[in-house]
């Protein structure tokens, strides 16, 4: 027996403090239910978990992404419905004003409400936002990113060019007296003018003259009558010989002369006039010399008809009735015989207040425009080669705004087309190449908008795992319900909806042959619309299906990181009320081997 050391104690003492540790450890997973609530609980278990809990959350974040793209998707489609509904209306105005049984001003009234459902169209997808992103205004492609320029508020400016105008376009033939007197004694001339240019087709005739007495022909400088043939060989003049009844009239079949011998006469005129050449061409219709604007030239839509007619007058032997004809001419033609030449479409852009210094020039690298349809984009060629798909414009070399125009004049150079590109100091001045009414120049900021806009969905939890959503842009230009020219109103009737500025032209449905072509054309917008709507419909119908996956996964996962990181709860309690008897096992024994050594003292008694 020994006193020092009580061996039976200590051994009692170690398992009682094994036997506490276990039960405090069991108390502490049957509380916290996790199995492993530190790494040293199951070190290859904690990483694992751990992983698959950061797979959880990203499955769970993802499903949340597919439902906010749902959202946004059902937002566009419920915009571009109420588009839909508009177009079938305007489709309805279109098939309303084809029909003749219209007036004028029911007309001017479907017109009225075309522009402004026109309108309509464009606030609908100006306005469009899901958390605060505008969504139906398509985006910028090829990476071209918007100059700071100042279009009067709006990202793009449209302008177009005019036709010459003339209020009356006068074709006549007008009287004047005294010409070549000294050859026929007080002789009448009438002299054939178009839009105020003399083609010195001229009659002379005596004034009781009956047979062969009327000679006609081209002026010589001297204001004579020639007979001369032309280049061609056709003789220009003669004379046309006449009858006059007894009252001094011309008869019918003279009549008919005179016209046909006019017409042919101001024709070979006219073909020799570059003013007129390709613009005009006269002929006869019976007593009628018609004078015609061709479509063809440079000057439409206006004709001119002369009736040729006999006169009681002793001193007259024929009359010629002038007719002014109103509307428009294109271009060449005449305001009160002021000549108005035509201009194509022109915009100008003042480089100076973004391209001042050489830091600001170098700011604009990857920026660009987009002048009709083609895109230039800024770069500098020390960072190295241009790889968009743009027309790119290197410069490196500019340091101020004029070299900065100077650059993009000389490098666009046959490979911006329809345009011409000219420098007023700081300024670039862009002016189409096509004159008259049918001239339409447009410069975007940046990409032209009608590309489509493209939305990432983030629908997995590790990278490279999202898809796309496309959305067009749906304004009136896009789908084709707004532009120039032929089928659309002359005059800027429709608004981007946010603001009373006029600024582009909407379908024309004034007359039954514009409002014809106007049902096509919205048939097509119509259908632009409808594959839209369908391909949103099919983003929505996968995005669910995704939510649906992304859920199933993140479940099963779930299940897994439990079976890895929570308690067994009856396995627990088990081993709990095994640590909680062994230690109450332990400190009984320990009380035990403690009075062992009191029977010491009774051997020393």
């Amino acid at each position: 027996m020994k006193i020092n050391h009580n061996m039976g104690a200590m051994n009692s003492k170690r398992n009682m403090k094994i036997n506490n540790k276990a039960s405090s450890k069991s108390m502490e997973k049957l509380s916290s239910g996790l199995r492993i609530s530190s790494a040293g609980d199951d070190v290859a278990g904690l990483s694992i978990s751990e992983k698959m809990r950061a797979q959880i959350r990203g499955l769970e974040q993802a499903s949340r992404n597919a439902e906010d793209g749902i959202s946004l998707i059902q937002t566009a489609d419920g915009a571009l419905n109420e588009t839909h509904s508009i177009i079938q209306r305007m489709r309805d105005i279109s098939v309303q004003a084809a029909n003749d049984t219209n007036t004028e001003s029911d007309r001017k009234a479907l017109q009225e409400e075309m522009n402004e459902l026109t309108s309509e169209i464009n606030r609908i997808a100006n306005t469009t936002e899901f958390n605060t992103k505008k969504i139906l205004t398509g985006g910028q492609g090829n990476g071209v990113k918007a100059i700071n320029l100042d279009f009067n508020g709006t990202e793009v400016t449209h302008t177009k060019g005019n036709d010459a105008i003339t209020k009356n376009m006068k074709v006549a033939i007008t009287l004047d007296a005294g010409i070549s007197s000294n050859i026929y004694p007080q002789p009448d001339r009438f002299s054939f003018q178009i839009n105020g240019i003399d083609l010195g087709v001229t009659y002379v005739y005596l004034p009781n003259g009956n047979v062969g007495d009327i000679t006609y022909g081209v002026k010589d400088p001297n204001g004579f009558i020639t007979q001369s043939p032309t280049p061609n060989g056709v003789v220009t003049g003669g004379q046309i010989k006449i009858t006059n009844t007894a009252n001094g009239t011309l008869e019918a079949k003279d009549i008919k002369k005179v016209a046909e011998a006019t017409a042919k006469l101001v024709q070979s005129q006219i073909d020799t006039n570059p003013a007129l050449n390709g613009d005009f061409r006269a002929y006869a219709k019976g007593s009628q010399i018609i004078v015609e604007a061709l479509d063809s030239g440079n000057s439409t839509g206006a004709n001119a008809t002369m009736n040729v007619t006999g006169i009681a007058s002793a001193n007259k032997a024929f009359n010629v009735t002038d007719v002014n004809t109103g509307g428009q001419v294109g271009a060449g033609g005449t305001i009160a015989g002021q000549d108005i030449p035509a201009k194509g479409a022109s915009t100008t852009i003042d480089f100076s207040t973004i391209a001042a210094t050489k830091d600001d020039i170098k700011a604009l690298v990857d920026a660009g425009m987009s002048i009709n349809g083609q895109t230039i984009q800024f770069f500098d060629s020390t960072d190295g080669p241009y790889m968009g798909k743009a027309i790119g414009i290197d410069i490196k070399d500019a340091t101020n705004a004029e070299e900065l125009v100077q650059a993009i004049i000389d490098q666009t150079i046959m490979k911006l087309q329809g345009v011409d590109l000219t420098r007023d100091g700081n300024k670039l001045v862009i002016t189409s190449q096509i004159v008259g009414e049918n001239s339409v120049l447009e410069v975007f900021n940046g990409n032209s908008y009608n590309e489509d806009i493209e939305i990432k969905l983030q629908v997995g939890s590790n990278k490279e795992q999202s898809m796309l959503v496309s959305i067009g842009n749906m304004r009136a230009r896009a789908l084709g319900l707004v532009g120039a020219g032929a089928g659309f109103t002359k005059e800027p009737g429709v608004t981007d909806g946010t603001d009373t500025k006029k600024y582009e032209r909407a379908l024309d449905v004034t007359t039954s042959k514009s409002a014809e072509s106007a049902i096509k054309i919205i048939d097509e917008a119509t259908k632009k619309v409808s594959d839209q709507r369908a391909a949103l419909g099919a983003y929505q119908n996968r995005l669910q299906y995704v939510v649906n996956n992304l859920d199933n996964s993140a479940e099963n996962t779930i299940s897994s990181e439990s079976k890895i990181r929570d308690t067994d709860m009856a396995l627990e309690v088990t081993r709990n009320t095994k640590s909680d008897i062994l230690l109450q096992a332990a400190q009984s024994m320990m009380a035990q081997a403690n009075s062992a050594p009191e029977q010491i003292i009774q051997l020393l008694k």
